[in-house]
């Protein structure tokens, strides 16, 4: 059914659009949306903003389960892959270390105890309609966006910054961007 536009039916729900629109016009975020618009040359610090989605899905804070939070965080995310200018590194580097996953997927469960499993389908452009129905795992899904991510920091850190930004395009593009679009339609639907 659909509901005219008004109110919010819960005033947590919509609680992350007033601190974005809070906002100065100097945020780094409004600065990388409507600079291109605009005409203006900015670069957006996309280490700093990869670090501030680990810390948020990796550190403790206050809240606990901010669904909205989270689609906010999320919705950044395609942003700064699309923002990564880079040219080839032909430097050949080390590779990023092994992540302890079973440590990373606790402290997501325990960060955000109301995710779970959701149904997803297989064959998203094929097979139209004779696809099967999976089930997704928000929780790996998160693990997994935060593990490719944690690379991307690795590579800042340890080769160049166009080899960590290589890095986070291809991881994007090859892992981490389906586990997040999928999970992105599943708290769309457990938000709203």
């Amino acid at each position: 059914m659909l509901r005219p536009f008004g109110p919010p039916r819960d005033a947590q729900r919509y609680a992350h659009f007033v601190r974005v629109a809070a906002l100065p016009v100097s945020h780094k975020m409004c600065i990388a949306l409507v600079a291109p618009v605009a005409g203006v040359n900015c670069k957006m610090n996309i280490e700093a903003s990869i670090k501030e989605f680990v810390d948020f899905i990796l550190v403790e804070s206050g809240v606990e389960d901010d669904i909205g939070l989270l689609l906010e965080h999320l919705d950044k995310l395609p942003i700064i892959v699309s923002s990564a200018k880079f040219t080839f590194d032909e430097k050949d580097y080390a590779d990023a270390p092994n992540k302890d996953y079973k440590t990373i997927r606790s402290k997501i469960e325990s960060r955000f105890p109301k995710i779970g499993y959701y149904n997803t389908v297989l064959e998203i452009s094929e097979n139209l309609e004779n696809t099967e129905i999976s089930v997704g795992d928000a929780v790996d899904d998160l693990a997994d966006i935060v593990g490719d991510l944690l690379d991307v920091l690795w590579y800042f850190k340890n080769t160049s910054e166009d080899d960590a930004l290589w890095h986070l395009e291809q991881s994007y593009i090859s892992h981490w961007g389906l586990h997040l679009r999928s999970l992105q339609l599943y708290l769309h639907e457990l938000w709203w």
